[in-house]
């Protein structure tokens, strides 16, 4: 995937781990871009991740191996204000 030239966000453990990136709090049980918070909501449901400024894709892909992965298909992401 680092071959594909995409900007790849990191995870992080934990606020610690931060330094000074810029992170979204995205829930571990969630898809779609639902529930994503900016601020830290301090619960364990969420895992911290590198905020990357710029359009917003979705990656599909498939895993194999534990090693490869079959590239499927990306999206880009249109947000709207309710």
């Amino acid at each position: 995937m680092i071959d594909s030239g995409l900007k790849i966000p990191k995870l992080f453990r934990n606020n610690k781990n931060i330094n000074k990136s810029k992170c979204i709090y995205k829930p571990k049980n969630s898809c779609g871009g639902y529930d994503i918070k900016y601020s830290n909501p301090k619960n364990s449901r969420y895992y911290i991740q590198e905020y990357i400024p710029g359009d917003t894709f979705s990656i599909s892909f498939f895993v194999c191996n534990n090693q490869q992965f079959k590239f499927l298909g990306f999206n880009k992401q249109f947000f709207k204000r309710l």
